[in-house]
């Protein structure tokens, strides 16, 4: 029997996978990559684009504020 669990999560996920994860549009993950910001990615085509989880959460984690006067990182 396979484990379901290993199936639930992708090692690699697409724009709309990272949008949907975060809570942040595509269009936003697009225009970040696109000025050169954002977490790394593994480019598969000119059109297609992966991210990594641990890539993700380590991005989000680097901006992680404790109030409102925190510099936060919008596009780093």
């Amino acid at each position: 029997m396979k484990d379901e669990s290993k199936l639930a999560e992708p090692a690699y996920f697409s724009v709309q996978d990272v949008a949907e994860y975060t809570g942040l549009s595509a269009d936003f993950w697009n225009r970040l990559r696109s000025a050169g910001g954002g977490p790394q990615y593994v480019k598969l085509s000119p059109k297609a684009v992966r991210y990594r989880r641990a890539d993700i959460d380590a991005w989000m984690a680097d901006r992680l504020c404790r109030s409102t006067f925190d510099d936060g990182k919008v596009a780093a």
